[in-house]
C-alpha cells in the first residue's frame, strides 16, 4: 500500500498512517492525563496603589557608632516610627506587613554589609521573621518596630561602617 514516488519519498498514505500512528500512541497518554481540579482567582482592581507607607518616604535608621559587645540584638534600639495610611478599605479588611530583606544567618536577621553582623526587627517586643507576613494593628495608622544589630562572631567582625536594605510591604486581606 505504500507506493514510492520518482524521488525516493513516500505517497501521502504512508504520512497519514504515520499521523495515525503517533496519534495512537499520544492517545492513553491523554487518557491516562485527564484529572483535574478547580483554580479560583481573587482580586481587587484599584486604580492607584490603595496604601502608603511612610508618605513613599525612605526610613533611614542611623545606629552611630555601635561598640561589639553591646551588638547582641538586644542592648542598642532604635525605634522605626511607621506611618501606614489606606483608603478605600471595606470594614472587614485586615492589613498585614512584612519587612523583606536578604537572611543568610537567620530568618529573623537581615544581613548587614558588614560579615557576621545583622540587624533584627521587634513589633511590641516580639521579634519578627523576615520575608513572613505579619497582622497589623487596627487601625494600623502609626505603628512603632524596633531595630536593633546584633554581631553573631564578635571575634571575627572587624571594625567599620556598615549598611543594610530592608523593604516595607503591606498588604490588604
Amino acid at each position: 500500500m505504500i507506493e514510492i514516488i520518482k524521488n525516493g519519498r513516500y505517497m501521502f498514505a504512508w504520512k497519514m498512517t504515520a499521523i495515525a500512528f503517533i496519534f495512537g500512541l499520544c492517545l492513553p497518554c491523554y487518557a491516562a492525563d485527564t484529572g483535574g481540579t478547580a483554580v479560583n482567582f481573587r482580586g481587587r482592581v484599584v486604580d492607584k496603589n490603595p496604601c502608603t507607607i511612610n508618605n513613599d518616604n525612605q526610613i533611614i535608621v542611623p545606629f552611630g557608632n555601635v561598640l561589639k559587645k553591646n551588638a547582641d540584638g538586644e542592648k542598642i534600639q532604635k525605634n522605626l516610627n511607621v506611618s501606614v495610611k489606606c483608603t478605600d478599605l471595606n470594614t472587614n479588611d485586615k492589613l498585614k506587613m512584612q519587612i523583606t530583606g536578604s537572611s543568610s544567618f537567620s530568618e529573623y536577621i537581615l544581613d548587614t554589609s558588614m560579615k557576621d553582623m545583622g540587624i533584627v526587627f521587634y513589633n511590641n517586643d516580639d521579634l519578627i521573621e523576615l520575608n513572613t507576613w505579619f497582622n497589623l494593628p487596627d487601625p494600623a495608622e502609626s505603628l512603632i518596630l524596633t531595630a536593633s544589630p546584633v554581631i553573631l562572631d564578635k571575634n571575627s567582625t572587624a571594625s567599620g561602617d556598615f549598611n543594610a536594605t530592608a523593604t516595607l510591604l503591606v498588604s490588604i486581606q
